[in-house]
């Protein structure tokens, strides 16, 4: 749909488009390299919120020292309202505003990740603001890790989004984990349920004993 080797990482090399649907290890993994090696967006879907809250967690937290700051943004309660949201945690869009050096005391290579869950929520007027942005506090540049259910693909792929979408090197879908949990609760269910009749028998054998014994007979 578009040229996705238009734009180039921070380290030169070109880094073609991909989707990934994996399970909880690997989209762990592919995260952090593309984090690590800077890509500019990163897509994570998955169903299950929870999920998605989980591995936003791990992904801001094993990224790496290069993370100068991280900035947390929940779509379904920012809605219309992410341009003023972003200049509330001195994020603004790099267009029209004047080259700004990164602070003396900040790395020159130092990066701000933005982070936005249910991103499905937001339109993609709201959307499109995220493709090229500057941290006001240190002058780095920003990040975005966005996450939210398969809709948030179906958006950005929308002539609005265009300009972000182009710098999607890599969209993460999640595989749900419930038939596998499922299957373990289910095992786990039978072997209480054995137990439980191996217990039951073994005080049925236990009250036997006990009335036959004479020891236990009244004088």
């Amino acid at each position: 749909m578009f040229d996705r080797n238009s734009d180039l990482s921070p380290s030169g090399a070109e880094q073609p488009f991909a989707s990934l649907r994996a399970g909880p290890a690997k989209t762990l993994h592919c995260g952090l390299q593309a984090l690590r090696r800077g890509d500019a967006a990163l897509v994570l879907t998955a169903q299950r919120r929870s999920e998605r809250a989980a591995m936003l967690g791990e992904l801001v937290r094993l990224v790496g020292p290069g993370l100068h700051r991280t900035v947390r943004i929940e779509g379904g309660e920012t809605g219309l309202n992410l341009a003023a949201r972003l200049a509330r945690e001195s994020i603004c869009a790099i267009a029209g505003l004047p080259q700004k050096r990164t602070a003396p005391h900040v790395p020159e290579r130092a990066r701000t990740l933005l982070v936005i869950d249910d991103a499905d929520m937001l339109p993609a007027s709201a959307l499109s603001l995220l493709a090229e942005m500057r941290d006001m506090l240190t002058g780095a540049r920003v990040q975005v890790l966005l996450a939210g259910s398969g809709n948030l693909v179906v958006t950005m792929c929308t002539p609005r989004c265009d300009e972000l979408w182009r710098r999607v090197r890599l969209v993460l879908s999640l595989e749900e984990a419930a038939p596998l949990a499922g299957a373990q609760i289910a095992r786990l269910e039978q072997d209480i349920a054995r137990t439980q009749a191996r217990l039951e028998a073994q005080r049925r054998i236990l009250s036997i004993f006990a009335d036959s014994d004479p020891r236990a007979a009244p004088d």
